[in-house]
């Protein structure tokens, strides 16, 4: 695929690339909850890769709001106000799901605010909860990133804060963010937050320095560089595979930053058929984020447990086909189809 010139050059045409993004981020972050890291080298290579879901997602988020000409309380009132709607409607759903699971109404409270700080039944919220969390601090982080004086520095700051706990946890040998529940690790959805709208920002000139073929070329080194560093040395060095504790390394910060100018700079309508195929499916995405935990894989677990298989990768693809085809089907019922996107 040739480059294209983005969004500067054509405003109002749809940005395939970063609707790309947003699939690739919600299929990493079903493969996160599905494939376990013990069956064997495969799925642990599997696992690695998936660990791109939340940088993407937090790129994304700040390449569509920093460099917008104008962000107020009143816009993120409005965006606060769209993730409480839809959040809560599944989570007091979620009740009825635990009862039917427990016989019992005890984790109510948990189910409808638990989410927003990874507890609960609908515990993937927490992503949601943390971009609540930025939405009330959005207009001040606009006014920093507008203005280069503070930007740079509060962008190093946080690099630094990163990069000095991802060298801590390797010292000794344990995550030291362990003990900071996800959604309030904030110096790093910041940085990618940051990040993404930077990248917008020079999204152009990167892309005009880069040619395709050296950009391939830095993906593919960044991506095994990643790899490596995750497989061979850092899970060994802090003991433990979860992906969650990566996200502050420089080896990831470098793979998903060139993942993510890749996928921008492809020109998807040279290729109707896959420009086809990611405009069908991005609609149903977020509902597959939704969805997929805990409806989708606890049907999968129960029935491979049933039928006594046990394959991580066979639960990943079981779990993405059958939450998209729920998804197509509750987008068909027009009261539920109104809580499938924000």
């Amino acid at each position: 695929m040739r480059d294209s010139i983005l969004a500067a050059s054509k405003p109002t045409q749809r940005n395939l690339g970063l609707d790309f993004i947003k699939i690739l981020a919600t299929i990493a972050v079903i493969g996160l909850h599905t494939v376990a890291t013990k069956y064997s080298r495969v799925n642990l290579l599997v696992y690695c890769f998936c660990g791109c879901a939340m940088p993407l997602f937090f790129m994304t988020n700040g390449y569509l709001t920093l460099t917008k000409q104008k962000i107020d309380y009143l816009y993120s009132i409005q965006k606060i106000r769209n993730i409480l709607i839809l959040t809560l409607f599944w989570n007091i759903l979620s009740i009825l799901f635990d009862f039917i699971k427990t016989k019992n109404l005890t984790q109510a409270p948990t189910d409808i605010l638990g989410p927003y700080i990874q507890r609960g039944v609908m515990y993937q919220f927490w992503f949601l909860g943390t971009l609540i969390i930025i939405y009330l601090a959005l207009p001040l982080l606009k006014y920093i990133f507008d203005r280069p004086k503070l930007k740079w520095p509060l962008f190093g700051l946080l690099f630094a804060a990163c990069t000095a706990l991802t060298v801590l946890s390797v010292i000794r040998h344990a995550p030291v963010v362990k003990p900071v529940p996800q959604p309030f690790r904030l110096w790093t959805w910041l940085f990618y937050y940051f990040l993404g709208g930077i990248l917008k920002q020079y999204q152009y000139k990167i892309t005009k320095f880069l040619n395709f073929k050296l950009h391939t070329l830095l993906l593919v080194i960044f991506t095994a560089g990643y790899m490596l560093f995750q497989d061979r040395f850092f899970a060994d060095a802090i003991k433990n595979r979860l992906a969650e504790y990566t996200y502050d390394s420089l080896a990831i910060m470098l793979w998903v930053t060139a993942l993510f100018l890749f996928f921008l700079r492809l020109d998807f309508d040279a290729k109707p058929k896959l420009a086809g195929i990611v405009t069908w499916l991005t609609p149903l995405m977020f509902g597959c984020y939704i969805v997929h935990v805990p409806y989708v894989t606890l049907l999968v677990f129960k029935l491979t447990k049933l039928w006594n298989i046990n394959y991580g990768l066979l639960n990943f693809g079981s779990v993405l086909l059958i939450s998209l085809l729920a998804v197509f089907i509750l987008r068909k019922i027009k009261f539920v189809s109104r809580f499938l996107s924000y």
